[in-house]
């Protein structure tokens, strides 16, 4: 809300009206993260911002240009439409954080992600049905219960001859709604989910060998089944990928299988997502600031790391290293 942010005294009433309520957020260029916190803390404020905007438009100090910024802030408000949305989204992208964490981790492999791709495709299935449900939960916040469509005049169409007074079907707002915003969202969800989480189940023994000639052999496919068969006779637990390489190691069994631990040490070195270009944008706008504009390249990246690593970085002893710099730089003569 750029109406409150420039400027000190419409940012203290909307403060005031907050209180103890999750403060509204703005959203970032560089972490997807922002629109799950902007979208919380608008339905978890909602009453509190839409009391500061009327509050602003009240103000008998503030400019008409202002009062009318506000006014425009202030519509939707009163909508169904978009409170509709605010929780709709909110609960959507609640479930969305979570999981665009967790494939952030260092641990997680490629069949974790698709087994949460495929999560995420049938809750977006099921919340299909949950329209009455979010419905519900708007009329509780913002108290309106009727559609923009069904506020205006209805046109009349004029009956084909063809036509009969069944045929001639309108829909009411919460029907249009419905279909033409709620199932369109989530069909479009749907469809970038099982996009995405198609490149990762299409991993197959057949198409690394055709896409590594030069690493995996022809027999990688019959090794497979000799490992399945050895892993049954040996009555042993399913295991992930991590745990399989391991045991392979472990147990000497390279020679045996030089396919699969090449097939394993490269599915375990596969990128899951590219979320780490994401972190050090973030963190090079906290690095740079205006008071260190003029930092060379070199500091810069060196700078970057430094604050990117800062886990590992606090748990360094510089003893040494701050003792080696103290006998290099000292001034004192000896006498």
């Amino acid at each position: 809300m750029s109406i409150v942010e420039t400027s000190t005294h419409r940012w203290e009433i909307l403060l005031f009206y907050l209180k103890k309520s999750k403060c509204v957020k703005s959203l970032s260029q560089t972490r997807w993260s922002a629109r799950y916190e902007a979208g919380k803390s608008l339905c978890t404020s909602w009453s509190e911002i839409k009391n500061a905007l009327q509050a602003i438009i009240d103000d008998a100090n503030e400019k008409p240009v202002t009062k009318f910024d506000a006014s425009v802030l202030l519509k939707p408000f009163n909508t169904i439409e978009m409170c509709f949305m605010t929780v709709f989204w909110n609960e959507v992208l609640e479930r969305f954080h979570i999981v665009n964490k967790k494939l952030q981790s260092v641990n997680i492999e490629l069949g974790m992600i698709v087994e949460l791709y495929g999560s995420l495709e049938q809750y977006i299935s099921r919340i299909r049905n949950n329209f009455e449900e979010y419905e519900g939960k708007a009329i509780q916040i913002c108290g309106e219960m009727q559609y923009k469509k069904d506020k205006r005049r209805t046109v009349k169409r004029k009956r084909q001859f063809d036509e009969t007074m069944n045929e001639v079907i309108t829909e009411t707002g919460k029907e249009d709604f419905r279909i033409n915003v709620f199932f369109v969202i989530l069909d479009k969800l749907n469809a970038e989910l099982v996009r995405r989480g198609s490149s990762y189940k299409n991993l197959c023994v057949k198409a690394l060998i055709e896409q590594y000639p030069n690493d995996i052999e022809e027999s990688f496919t019959n090794e497979c089944l000799h490992l399945r068969d050895h892993l049954f006779f040996k009555s042993d637990k399913k295991r992930n990928a991590q745990e399989l390489c391991k045991m392979l190691y472990t147990n000497d069994l390279i020679d045996i299988y030089p396919n699969v631990t090449t097939a394993l040490r490269m599915y375990l070195c596969t990128f899951a997502t590219n979320c780490t270009a994401e972190r050090s944008f973030s963190a090079l706008k906290r690095v740079k600031s205006h008071l260190r504009s003029t930092l060379e390249s070199d500091r810069l990246n060196a700078t970057s790391i430094l604050h990117i690593e800062s886990e590992m970085l606090r748990s360094i002893n510089y003893d040494d290293i701050i003792d080696d710099f103290a006998s290099k730089k000292v001034r004192r003569k000896m006498l």
